[in-house]
């Protein structure tokens, strides 16, 4: 599913992760990391946001490498519909827990399918992709006391996605309450996502915001 971009020097892999309760509405979530940098992805019903992390002091990522990555963020998402940059900024930084690929897949291989005998609850669908790793699990309903690597990465993803902005809510929020949702970004144009209408001020390209 993300062979071409697996094929690139600069990916070292990428998490697939999708949060499906029995009630409610599922999300979907792309992580594909870098030696230095961690792009973000999050969707609900559909829509996304999508912004970027470093994963080390003065990461950056540049235009080449973005222009490769995001259009593959929506690949596993259901019912796709539009994917923009989010316009909410950064909070925090990736936790510690998943701030390097070889520290997801250590975790990701202590993680198997699970499915204790619970009605309703959540599942969860966790894929995990390199050139010489490929996992696919389930996990229905994991319990802190039996399943605690799986909830650890049910923790830290949930802990990530708070970092960059991206919870569910926040989705929802941009690209369904309000008035002027966030439109996708058309990188072949060089004028296109120059100006904040919104805002009524120049805004940088994606790949020129600098984070600390």
């Amino acid at each position: 599913m993300f062979d071409d971009l697996l094929i690139l020097e600069s990916i070292l892999g990428v998490v697939q992760f999708d949060d499906i309760p029995f009630f409610g509405t599922m999300s979907q979530h792309t992580f594909v990391y870098t030696p230095h940098v961690l792009v973000v992805s999050s969707f609900v019903q559909g829509n996304g946001l999508w912004d970027w992390l470093p994963l080390t002091e003065g990461g950056q990522v540049d235009e080449d490498l973005l222009n490769r990555v995001v259009p593959c963020l929506s690949r596993k998402v259901h019912r796709f519909q539009r994917l923009a940059m989010s316009r909410y900024g950064v909070a925090d930084r990736c936790p510690s827990e998943i701030n390097s690929w070889d520290k997801v897949v250590s975790l990701a291989r202590n993680a198997p399918s699970c499915c204790p005998p619970i009605l309703d609850g959540v599942t969860y669908r966790h894929e995990v992709f390199d050139r010489l790793t490929s996992l696919a699990v389930t996990w229905s309903n994991p319990q802190p006391r039996e399943h605690s690597m799986q909830t650890l990465l049910v923790s830290t993803y949930s802990q990530l996605l708070a970092a960059a902005n991206l919870t569910p809510e926040l989705v929802q929020e941009a690209t369904g309450r309000q008035a002027n949702p966030p439109q996708p970004i058309e990188y072949s144009d060089g004028d296109a996502d120059d100006v904040d209408v919104s805002r009524g001020k120049k805004r940088s390209k994606p790949w020129q915001h600098h984070r600390p």
